[in-house]
Formats: structure tokens, C-alpha cells, sequence
């Protein structure tokens, strides 16, 4: 599951969505963009569930921190109306596809798990 929607999977599916509507600048390699996205996130949740991480520094905005950090990273974005509703677009149908995936893999392991039981009796 986590291979199709764990953090690293969404950021190799949103992203380049994201750079194609200009919503994220594209002068920087995808892979490095990413990486540095995932990372920026993950210390981000680090430090909102962990109070001792930042103990001598401290806002009083912590998520306006984070957009404006976000912002940084991506870049300003010159996308126009359209190109943020069919990034909204984009993103449900992966989405979607990322659903029914995560969806099949279960119903297959509790399919397997079912047949495997029924010769142990």
C-alpha cells in the first residue's frame, strides 16, 4: 500500500502533474525536487508531533511556515485558473486509480488469506 500511496509514490504522481499545470517550477530535476519536497515534509511532521524536536525555536504560525516553505521549494507557480482546475482534475483521477489499486490488493490478500485457511482445517 504504501508503494502506491505512501508519501514517496504521491510525490512521483503529484508532482509532475504539478510541474505540467505550472504549479511547481520545472528547472530543477524531478528527482531532487521530490526528494527535497518529501524531506521538507517529513521534518515538518517531525516537528509537529515531536514538541521536544524544536525546543529553542519556535512561531507562532507553524503552517503559514510550511506553506511559505512549500512556496520556496516549488516556486511561485504562474498557473492560471485552468491549469489549477485541471491539476484538481488530474490529481482526483490518480487518486482514484490509487484507490481501486490499494482496493484490489486487499481484496486479493483477504481472497488468498481465505483459500489458504481452507486447507488448514
Amino acid at each position: 500500500m504504501l508503494g502506491t500511496l505512501g508519501p514517496a509514490a504521491l510525490m512521483y504522481t503529484v508532482l509532475p502533474v504539478w510541474r505540467q499545470h505550472r504549479l511547481a517550477r520545472t528547472d530543477w530535476p524531478l528527482e531532487e525536487q521530490a526528494y527535497a519536497l518529501q524531506a521538507l515534509m517529513a521534518g515538518f511532521l517531525e516537528t509537529a508531533t515531536r514538541t521536544h524536536t524544536l525546543r529553542e525555536v519556535s512561531v507562532d504560525a507553524p503552517d503559514k511556515v510550511i506553506a511559505a516553505s512549500v512556496t520556496a521549494l516549488l516556486g511561485p507557480g504562474e498557473a492560471t485558473p485552468d491549469d489549477v482546475r485541471a491539476t484538481a482534475d488530474e490529481g482526483l483521477r490518480l487518486l482514484r486509480e490509487g484507490r481501486e489499486l490499494v482496493l484490489a490488493s486487499l481484496a486479493g490478500g483477504h481472497e488468498a488469506g481465505q483459500e489458504s485457511g481452507r486447507g488448514q482445517g
